[in-house]
């Protein structure tokens, strides 16, 4: 018997497995295959999405501290920047609670978006404009959540940046926010950014348009933004990221950085600090690095709260102490030598 004539009686023996093995395997790719056209519909709706939201935003510059408004102009004034991007706006985008105060309803975890017109003409959205300066702008699912209308009166309350960490001992931690009173002056639709969001999620975005001028004003920090939007031109570069990175490299100062550089007259001393209290590793070496080939010399210092100085009876609290080394005072040579032994012990 020849192996063709064994295979088909094999299969007519057991057709009614072999029809069980294939609905089975016909099933089993039926399922994958719808599996992966939801998963590929899922992925597709969700990009869509965050496109929309995202608006005419192809890069973004943020930092987690504070720098200059300023900052927006000097980058669009660059023949490099024309070159490779449209356009940049600058915002604050801070997290606040907006209440209603007819309601009292309360949305804790709500974006504040600190815009003015640039914002939408960035987007290149007509028919809305940044709210004026005791106005506010509020997206649909906010509205929703606090029952607010055009007209309503809302409590913005964010907290106020600082450069300095509230958990250091030099947080000040008795003036952590600040509300402020607006009237919703309209809901602005999905279509005209209402839902203008940087991170990826598929609920509803619950928004407050804030004038920036009125946010600055009232957060004390006036001029200053801490995010950058930043538009591709019709031919971007082929990393547009790290074009817009050098460029920023290259035009940021050091306020932007929270740094700062202060004249010591007339002794000629030059004082680098930073706004957050402490010079990190990396900017404690590239400021030493700085000075090489200058003549000067760099002193390391750190200066930090006491909680009390005392002396036998006497007590003076909250000082201030400032570690550095004897060499910046007196040479080794010129200090006495239990002075040497004690510093060194120490």
């Amino acid at each position: 018997m020849r192996a063709r004539q064994i295979a088909i009686r094999s299969l007519t023996y057991y057709w009614r497995t072999n029809v069980a093995v294939v609905l089975g395997v016909a099933t089993a790719v039926s399922v994958l295959a719808g599996a992966l056209l939801v998963g590929d519909s899922v992925r597709g709706s969700l990009r869509d999405l965050l496109l929309n939201r995202l608006g005419k935003t192809d890069h973004v510059v943020a930092s987690t501290s504070l720098f200059r408004e300023q900052l927006a102009e000097d980058l669009a004034a660059q023949p490099e920047f024309k070159a490779a991007f449209s356009t940049v706006t600058p915002v604050v985008i801070v997290q606040g609670t907006v209440t209603a105060q007819n309601e009292g309803r309360r949305v804790a975890q709500a974006r504040v978006y600190g815009v003015d017109d640039r914002f939408w003409r960035f987007h290149g959205v007509a028919g809305v404009s940044g709210p004026a300066e005791r106005d506010a702008l509020i997206s649909p699912a906010l509205a929703r959540q606090i029952d607010s209308r055009a007209g309503d009166t809302v409590l913005v309350r964010v907290q106020r940046p600082t450069d300095i960490p509230l958990e250091s001992l030099h947080g000040q931690r008795d003036n952590l926010g600040r509300s402020i009173r607006l009237a919703v002056a309209k809901i602005v639709p999905d279509d005209s950014l209402g839902e203008f969001s940087l991170e990826a999620q598929q609920g509803e975005v619950a928004a407050v348009f804030v004038p920036l001028s009125r946010l600055q004003e009232d957060l004390e920090i006036p001029a200053r933004v801490n995010t950058l939007l930043v538009s591709t031109g019709l031919s971007p570069p082929a990393d547009a990221a790290a074009a817009l990175r050098t460029l920023v490299r290259r035009h940021a100062q050091l306020e932007d950085l929270g740094y700062s550089i202060e004249s010591i007259e007339p002794a000629g001393v030059l004082s680098i600090g930073s706004a957050a209290g402490l010079l990190d590793a990396a900017h404690a070496k590239a400021a030493t690095s700085a000075l090489d080939g200058t003549g000067m010399q760099a002193s390391a210092m750190f200066t930090y709260l006491a909680n009390s100085l005392r002396v036998g009876d006497r007590e003076v609290p909250y000082s201030l102490v400032t570690a550095l080394d004897l060499d910046t005072i007196q040479p080794p040579s010129r200090l006495p030598h239990n002075r040497m032994t004690r510093a060194r012990s120490s």
